[in-house]
């Protein structure tokens, strides 16, 4: 039987999420302080750790610690519970190896949730690394080369969008997560039928979640743009997915929750996951639903996916829209403009390897009818 060790210093708390484990058939061991939680760790050795942050005699970030510097424990999946609210925090627990992280208060159904994602994922790798096809390195996928054969590490964007790929320093890295945000009709969709495009071309298998397509309408939407995905449809290359509606006066965390454990099923399966778009999800969602999703995202790219999320800029607060990029080792904003009543679109590469840009960072361009996306250049988008 699973079992689960849960360390959390509040008593109602600790009760309910011990007895929605045992409801759900887990085996549970129970700790009130730091201390204590990394003693039965090291003598019982869970499968999971349910951990709080703020603990007596030892807080979760110092068990962390512990954990990932024991031989015994470091491999045991963690999944952090807080009420702490600063993106430093998820930042502090990301760095220390946390396999997800859930801001309180949380439902019952959402913790349920990320438990069974984080021990498919534990499962996933005891699975990989008894001989699994595909080989991690680092946060980076690499496929397994032939002699002489150096493994793709970048997704390239085509020779329109040169100067984007100039930008992204050649393009979407493989492994890291992405965020393309902006408001309506900016162009986010393009850009990411032209990353699948690019890593269609590239050999890679690609899972396209999208609000608004079926397979038939997407393959003749970017055919209206001048590619051709037919093959790669039918060859399941390129697979497209629905992402679930949100109900109407109703929250949508538990379908944001849906959403993170079809993207964790994903995995094995593709090796990039683009998902356009989130903000119907969003905007009706609880920010820590929207936190952990994002969480999810990040952990399934250590793990060797890639991923790009896409939404629109209004389903954000600015708070949450700074603490979700945080998450995303890329971000991209987009933005409308005119130059003589010609609408143009502008692309702000805002973040690039963790790393926030503030200069030489900016890109222009147009969508044409059957072409596809035209570059502007930026001293003539600024006239």
């Amino acid at each position: 039987m699973t079992r689960i060790l849960v360390a959390e210093d509040d008593r109602d708390i600790r009760e309910l999420v011990v007895d929605t484990l045992f409801d759900h058939g887990y085996d549970v061991l129970e700790s009130k302080d730091g201390k204590t939680a990394f003693e039965v760790a090291c003598k019982e050795l869970p499968d999971l750790i349910l951990l709080d942050v703020s603990m007596p005699l030892m807080d979760g970030f110092a068990v962390l610690k512990k954990l990932r510097e024991n031989t015994l424990t470091n491999a045991i999946p963690v999944v952090m519970l807080t009420a702490m609210l600063a993106s430093e925090g998820e930042q502090d627990a990301m760095g220390l190896g946390v396999n997800h992280y859930i801001s309180k208060p949380f439902d019952p159904d959402t913790l349920m949730v990320t438990v069974r994602v984080a021990l498919r994922e534990a499962g996933t790798k005891a699975d990989h690394e008894n001989g699994n096809t595909k080989v991690w390195g680092g946060a980076t996928l690499f496929r397994s080369a032939t002699e002489g054969e150096a493994p793709a590490r970048i997704i390239p964007l085509g020779t329109q969008l040169t100067s984007l790929e100039k930008t992204l320093a050649g393009g979407f890295r493989l492994g890291t997560l992405s965020l393309i945000e902006g408001s309506g009709a900016t162009g986010k969709s393009v850009i990411c039928q032209y990353v699948a495009s690019g890593a269609l071309g590239e050999g890679f298998s690609v899972a396209y979640y999208t609000s608004q397509h079926t397979p038939r309408s997407l393959e003749s939407q970017v055919s209206s743009i001048g590619m051709d995905w037919s093959d790669f449809i039918r060859s399941q290359q390129l697979v497209v997915y629905p992402v679930p509606p949100p109900i109407t006066g109703q929250d949508s965390s538990s379908l944001f929750a849906e959403l993170a454990v079809d993207m964790e099923r994903a995995h094995g399966k593709h090796d990039v996951l683009i998902v356009d778009a989130i903000t119907n999800l969003a905007s009706s969602s609880q920010e820590q639903s929207i936190i952990g999703f994002f969480t999810t995202c990040k952990r399934l790219t250590s793990m060797g996916l890639t991923i790009l999320l896409v939404t629109h800029s209004v389903a954000f607060n600015a708070d949450l829209l700074t603490r979700a990029a945080s998450l995303c080792e890329t971000h991209l904003n987009l933005r409308t403009g005119k130059i003589r009543e010609k609408v143009i679109r502008v692309v702000t590469v805002t973040k690039l390897d963790d790393v926030v840009l503030n200069k030489d960072n900016e890109v222009s361009f147009e969508i044409e009818a059957g072409r596809g996306i035209s570059i502007i250049p930026y001293s003539s988008a600024r006239a």
